[in-house]
């Protein structure tokens, strides 16, 4: 399990492009909470097709809401969809096929 290093600081993550950081997450960096990101489980891409990846994506994503929203946690999670455009998903197609 990785934990967010506390000697990054708030505006360097809202500087990265590929994180979202919400009220919450800035409310616990400011008051020094403990933030703790479990990756529940890895999903590769198959590189067959940009949409079909991300649907696949979207849709492992969907399935652990559910699963914690049905025990009552994180009932204010929605999700995230991908920030990986389609640009950058061929890039990292052809780096695999290069391999």
């Amino acid at each position: 399990m990785k934990k967010i290093n506390k000697n990054k600081s708030l505006s360097w993550l809202n500087k990265q492009d590929k994180l979202s950081v919400d009220d919450k997450i800035k409310d616990a960096m400011n008051t020094r909470k403990e933030i703790v990101i479990k990756i529940l489980k890895e999903v590769p891409f198959e590189f067959d097709n940009y949409y079909k990846d991300m649907q696949r994506l979207a849709s492992e994503e969907n399935k652990y809401i559910d699963q914690y929203q049905k025990i009552n946690q994180c009932l204010e999670q929605v999700p995230e969809g991908t920030r990986i455009s389609e640009e950058e998903w061929e890039i990292m197609k052809t780096k695999k096929s290069i391999r």
